[in-house]
């Protein structure tokens, strides 16, 4: 695959959208799109420490990663995660080789959620870590290259496909990270790549309800086929993608139709669907009456 390598001059037209949040469960995630760099090759580079944490991908050659007290061979498509305050360094690279870095801050989001992921993966580990290496990962590695190739896009949906693709990183960094118990509790305490998937989803449906969505777009974004696409909505849903893309337009145009006066005209444009027509049959084929019947017995309800 092709990518689009960032050199450090240009980070400045990454500026005014440099920072990409996102949940993962209860942890929210900030990543600093700016902060996304790569270096040809670091020889000899200064220790240092970051408040944040800090991941490091060789996309090509060997390198040695150095921390206070460990010394770790990098090869091709190896990662390492290194803890916030931990002192480190590259040195005694390949000339030719290519990492990838960039940093992130994660804090507990309050979100309630069945599992407390952020505590399980970060607040009862606080001083027991100061690095892990995960070692030829090929799956990170495509991801941030993925990354790499759409920071400059001016194309609809790009910080969509972004966010997206870190959701999905993310998912496989974390569950590196999760402590493991036995089998069982590991799989139920694991935040998995279909739970990042199902809340890509969501947001889709959620945000862009009102314009002309397609599985195909989606799928893009998840870098999936559309069968498979599919497949998960209808795990989650019960229906397709149509279905349920559907019923989030009407349950919109309930909304609209309960609690404003506007133009059923205007529901049905507010709601995503580009002909009264259409919005007419589908809303009646649902609740087997027209949205105008349908604002007539919530009138009366209210009385």
């Amino acid at each position: 695959m092709a990518y689009y390598i960032v050199q450090r001059k240009d980070l400045e037209i990454m500026k005014k959208n440099s920072i990409i949040t996102f949940y993962l469960g209860n942890i929210k995630i900030r990543v600093a799109l700016n902060g996304f760099w790569k270096d040809s090759y670091k020889l000899d580079s200064p220790i240092h420490s970051h408040t944040n944490f800090e991941c490091h991908v060789l996309l090509k050659g060997n390198a040695c990663f150095e921390t206070e007290e460990k010394n770790i061979l990098l090869q091709q498509n190896d990662s390492v995660l290194v803890f916030p305050d931990i002192f480190h360094r590259f040195r005694d690279q390949d000339k030719d080789s290519i990492i990838l870095s960039f940093s992130f801050s994660a804090s507990a989001s309050g979100i309630k959620t069945k599992q407390d992921y952020y505590s399980q993966l970060f607040a009862d580990q606080k001083g027991q870590r100061d690095l892990i290496v995960f070692q030829q990962n090929h799956i990170i590695s495509e991801y941030l290259k993925q990354i790499l190739t759409k920071i400059y896009s001016q194309k609809l949906f790009a910080q969509e496909e972004i966010r997206a693709l870190l959701l999905l990183t993310f998912a496989q960094i974390f569950s590196f990270i999760a402590p493991k118990g036995n089998d069982e509790e590991y799989l139920e305490n694991e935040y998995t790549e279909y739970d990042a998937r199902l809340s890509i989803i969501e947001e889709y449906f959620n945000e862009y309800y009102m314009e002309s969505i397609t599985l195909g777009e989606l799928s893009r974004l998840l870098n999936l086929s559309e069968k498979q696409t599919d497949r998960i909505i209808k795990k989650a849903y019960g229906t397709g993608f149509k279905q349920r893309l559907s019923r989030v337009r009407l349950k919109n145009a309930q909304e609209l139709l309960k609690n404003t006066d506007l133009e059923i005209r205007i529901v049905a444009q507010q709601s995503g669907y580009q002909s009264y027509n259409g919005f007419y049959l589908a809303f009646r084929k649902q609740y087997e009456c027209t949205p105008q019947e349908y604002r007539e017995q919530q009138v009366k309800c209210s009385l």
